[in-house]
């Protein structure tokens, strides 16, 4: 009985070879999509960031109107939130900056990331080899910051 089933199927995908192609394409494509989807959610929801305590990690932001929240903080407030706020074990600046990246005579524009110096040090996060930023490295930045 299942063996007359599959050579009745072998014989229509005989007969119309496009459409079973394009059944094949289409299934293939939706599998796809699904695994992508499910990686997307698993690393960016279910599994747990790799620091120290990642519970204990908030993102303080500015609320500038009902519907627009900065995130975006100067280097002297983050280091006045980190000295001056006792609820916190400690507070650090992180975020995208653009910059210029110069090659030859040809120059780029980029986005990079800005991290203040005890970045690292406040995650848990320990070099597998070299070293880190520290907190002696924003020193030079201080002053040269407008901020």
């Amino acid at each position: 009985m299942v063996s007359q089933e599959i050579r009745q199927v072998l014989r229509s995908i005989a007969r119309a070879p496009l459409f079973a192609g394009v059944v094949v394409l289409l299934l293939a494509l939706g599998i796809g999509a699904d695994a992508l989807v499910f990686t997307a959610v698993d690393v960016l929801l279910l599994r747990p960031l790799p620091v120290a305590h990642p519970e204990q990690l908030v993102r303080l932001g500015v609320q500038r109107s009902p519907v627009y929240t900065s995130y975006e903080h100067s280097w002297v407030y983050a280091r006045m939130l980190r000295e001056r706020a006792h609820s916190f074990s400690d507070a650090f600046l992180a975020g995208p900056m653009e910059m210029a990246l110069a090659s030859g005579n040809r120059v780029e524009s980029i986005t990079g990331n800005l991290a203040s110096g005890n970045c690292f040090q406040a995650l848990g996060l320990r070099p597998a080899r070299g070293r880190l930023l520290t907190s002696a490295d924003d020193e030079g930045y201080a002053r040269r910051s407008p901020c």
